[in-house]
């Protein structure tokens, strides 16, 4: 017992000087102070504090893009459109036309100068006056985000008018629950402790979430196992494996690994699992969940339309179909159309008809005291002289001579009607 005392007294527990941990305190505040003053100083960089809905594509942005039936040159100027460079401020004499829309406005699948917007521009310019058709298009998106598009940027180029051009599946990407107009404007928050770390450092938070949301899209849009990544969501979505299998059955290998590659959307081939009514729901308005989003559309669109005419700009609207609404070229067992071959429905009834969205529509149109051209009736005249010449026949998306088709349509529309002041 002595010994021990002894040894306990020799052995003393060593003490951390003062000095030691004082020293780490004043270098993790040191450090803290220099992370906040660096977040701030991210300002000079161009990094924002605030994290917005997509509202554009990136900017100053360019990549070749490569498809099965085609490559293109995708580029965007200063404000992320996909549209030449002009000045914000409108020239005297000029006239703008800022068209909203998603894939089929933006022009996915053929160059700037082929699409619907140019060609409209060349037909009204000319004799010393300036005709701007400003594409707004955002591909993967629907009336939602176009309006996020004309509140954040289509205004800035001082539009005279608004051409809202809607697509046939608009209805299906639209969220179910309608959103104030204030809300377009209003920055997102995040969640939880997430949002102590965004009071902290806004601009770095912002940056990590721009990173995140892109590796995300790109993940999306090209899938390194897509039939691995669709069958983990249609479990989850409570599919079983009889239907997961017989899904992956129908698919033919060169379009799945044309997925694999980057080749083709993805959406096209998975929506047979995930969503067989899209085409239903899209055209007929055929669930009651699609009844919601498309009376959600309609509030959207006429926020829009009543901010507009606020500004004393003019609007009208646009109803792109369907290659399905009229196109018999489609339905050709020989052609392989995506989408049946995946399994999602569709009805040959829809060439001759005139849909439920559409009728709806015009109803909503004729209230709104707005001018609107369904483009069906047009496009069905034409596809029935040279069927399969207007879309790509896997992709879906108009091709040039669509484009083209899409065009002389809307420049009828425009004189005749004298639907905008463009003469």
């Amino acid at each position: 017992m002595i010994k021990s005392n002894l040894m306990a007294e020799k052995s003393p527990t060593r003490k951390k000087p003062a000095g030691y941990v004082s020293g780490v305190i004043i270098a993790l505040v040191t450090l803290f102070l220099g992370s906040l003053l660096a977040d701030r100083a991210l300002y000079f960089f161009g990094l924002p504090s605030q994290i917005f809905l997509q509202a554009a594509h990136p900017k100053n942005y360019s990549e070749p893009r490569k498809s099965l039936e085609y490559q293109y040159l995708f580029k965007t100027n200063s404000q992320g459109l996909r549209y030449r460079e002009i000045p914000l401020p409108k020239p005297a004499g000029a006239y703008r036309v800022f068209v909203a829309g998603d894939s089929f406005t933006e022009g996915y699948g053929v160059e700037e100068n082929r699409r619907f917007t140019e060609l409209l521009e060349n037909k009204f310019s000319g004799q010393g006056r300036e005709v701007n058709f400003i594409n707004g298009g955002l591909s993967g998106t629907g009336p939602f985000e176009y309006s996020l598009m004309f509140y954040n940027l289509g205004l800035k180029y001082q539009p005279d008018a608004v051409l809202i051009c809607l697509y046939a599946n608009d209805i299906v990407t639209t969220p179910g629950v309608p959103l104030p107009r204030q809300f377009f404007k209003k920055p997102m928050l995040p969640k939880g402790g997430k949002r102590i770390f965004f009071r902290l450092w806004p601009r770095t938070y912002a940056a990590l979430f721009r990173i995140a949301r892109a590796r995300k899209i790109k993940a999306e849009a090209y899938p390194s196992d897509f039939l691995r990544q669709v069958s983990e969501q249609a479990r989850s979505n409570g599919a079983s494996e009889a239907e997961i299998e017989a899904w992956k059955a129908r698919l033919p290998q060169d379009l799945v690994k044309a997925v694999n590659r980057g080749e083709l959307n993805p959406n096209i081939l998975s929506q047979g699992l995930l969503n067989p009514s899209y085409w239903t729901d899209s055209i007929d308005l055929g669930s009651d969940t699609s009844r919601v989003q498309f009376r959600a559309m309609l509030f959207i669109l006429s926020e829009m339309i009543a901010e507009a005419r606020r500004r004393g700009i003019q609007v009208a609207v646009v109803y792109i179909p369907s290659p399905f609404q009229y196109d018999p070229s489609v339905f050709d067992p020989g052609n392989r159309n995506p989408y049946l071959i995946s399994g999602v429905f569709a009805s040959p009834s829809w060439l001759i008809e005139k849909n439920a969205a559409v009728e709806q529509l015009e109803a909503w149109a004729k209230f709104e005291g707005v001018k609107f051209l369904d483009l069906t009736p047009a496009l069905r005249l034409k596809a029935a002289q040279s069927p399969g010449a207007f879309n790509y026949r896997i992709d879906g998306h108009l091709n040039p001579e669509g484009h083209r088709a899409v065009a002389d349509e809307i420049e009828r529309w425009l004189r005749q009607d004298q639907v905008f002041r463009l003469q």
